[in-house]
């Protein structure tokens, strides 16, 4: 599942924390910075998928209510036929709207159920959801605040300045790395279960 997914590339992020190199005397980690970004595309790549996958578990969701609804009110009527054709000489028409009406109650009762389930899971999904953009906005930021700290000494260290250490690290390419508005705010990566619960409502 895409929830498993997502977990996998947040281990693979730490576990490149804790392997990377350490800066003597901070508490500062250098790290793969093409592997770091490989991951991260990765996750942005992820997360729509997860929000797809709750967005299709609410629409299950309605289109089964929708149908239990639908058979029960047949149920009804194909009961209320019967019974005025047939049974009503005897006694019985009362009895077997009893029986129609059991029918439509038990309906509804697994009809409630199954919602009560699905928009339990749809919020437990939404709001772990929300909890993995969050921590992984901070740690992109993190890293990019490492990468530019690491440029910075490399700079001060060889007496070069911004320009000579782009020239001088090939893989770092043109652009370097991306910009702080290639990635989302702290308040467009989290996702609001509430949000999404009251639309299902």
């Amino acid at each position: 599942m895409i929830k498993i997914d997502i977990e996998q590339l947040l281990d693979r992020l730490v576990e490149l924390v804790e392997k990377g190199w350490r800066v003597p005397l901070t508490n500062k980690v250098m790290v793969d910075e093409e592997r770091f970004f490989s991951i991260v595309e990765q996750m942005r790549v992820s997360v729509p998928r997860e929000i797809q996958q709750a967005q299709e578990l609410q629409r299950a969701r309605d289109q089964f209510i929708a149908r239990a609804q639908e058979e029960a009110k047949q149920i009804l009527l194909q009961a209320n036929e019967d019974a005025a054709s047939q049974l009503d000489q005897y006694g019985l028409r009362e009895r077997a709207e009893r029986q129609a009406q059991r029918i439509i109650d038990q309906a509804w009762q697994e009809a409630e159920h199954v919602r009560a389930g699905a928009d339990e899971y749809a919020a437990s999904q939404l709001k772990e959801l929300g909890r993995s953009a969050a921590d992984l906005l901070s740690t992109v930021r993190n890293g990019l605040a490492l990468l530019d700290q690491r440029r910075a000494e490399y700079s001060a260290d060889n007496g070069q300045g911004p320009d000579d250490y782009a020239e001088a690290d090939p893989e770092a390419g043109a652009e370097g790395y991306a910009e702080d508005e290639a990635y989302p705010t702290e308040d467009e990566a989290y996702v609001d279960p509430d949000e999404y619960a009251g639309e299902g409502g």
